[in-house]
């Protein structure tokens, strides 16, 4: 499997239970870069290991080995890892082709103003075509939002899009996750967190200037409700810090 993302693990999980050996490669240092912290793909990894899965982290495919039919795939470190499958779900591109013959910009994807509106005047876009602020979105509440807003602009409304709180609730290898917000992987800020190993549980809240700003939670998504109309109202948490650092949610 090339690629350790949502869609990438979840075959590679159905193959597994079908009596394959699975091994994912995967660009990124670790699993689920969007939706995991480095701690908490750790967690997810082992958990998969326990399964039987193999991982190469860091790792790029140079080229897909065999003639007829697959016979491994060949990292650009030298390594080789043979397999009659290879599967493919390394990410998805915008298809801005219209954009092209319009003669507007393509980055990550077409570029577009608060108001949903192109470099070109009376041209508007919006859903997981779009780029706001930098951002390609590609999730259904961004697109629903974005649309709700170029379309009353073009109606002759004035509306603005201040973007959308990244949230998702997913099953990986059949196990809860949601993550919402800034997980903050790189642990610039404050968190709290709680890990358990041995039962392949990982939960943090991101606390920014005493407001949490994001949150992980794997194995176990209670509270996850709560945690997210905290971030998405910019709740002030400082009274309520040592509440949270006992994992006490109800102090929402």
């Amino acid at each position: 499997m090339i690629g350790g993302g949502v869609l990438g693990l979840e075959a590679a999980n159905s193959l597994r239970k079908r009596g394959h050996d699975i091994s994912v490669v995967e660009f990124f240092p670790r699993l689920l870069p969007r939706q995991m912290d480095p701690e908490g793909a750790e967690v997810l990894q082992a958990q998969m290991e326990s399964m039987g899965c193999r991982f190469f982290l860091g790792a790029k495919t140079k080229e897909i080995s065999g003639d007829d039919r697959a016979s491994g795939v060949l990292l650009e470190d030298g390594s080789m890892i043979e397999g009659g499958l290879v599967i493919i779900s390394a990410g998805v591109r915008a298809q801005a082709g219209l954009a092209g013959t319009l003669g507007l910009t393509v980055n990550r994807g077409i570029p577009v103003n608060d108001r949903m509106e192109t470099e070109k005047k009376g041209v508007f876009a919006a859903g997981d075509v779009i780029e706001h602020r930098d951002m390609c979105y590609g999730i259904w509440p961004a697109a629903q939002t974005q649309g709700e807003v170029a379309g009353t602009n073009i109606a002759g409304g004035d509306v603005t899009y201040e973007g959308t709180t990244m949230s998702n609730v997913l099953k990986v290898v059949g196990i809860d996750l949601a993550a919402a917000g800034d997980i903050d992987a790189d642990g610039k800020y404050d968190a709290i967190t709680h890990k358990d190993r041995d039962n392949f549980i990982y939960k943090k809240i991101v606390i920014k200037e005493h407001v949490i700003s994001g949150c992980i939670l794997y194995g176990d998504i209670t509270g996850y409700r709560k945690i997210l109309k905290a971030i998405e109202e910019k709740k002030d948490v400082s009274g309520i810090m040592d509440r949270l650092g006992k994992w006490d949610i109800s102090a929402l």
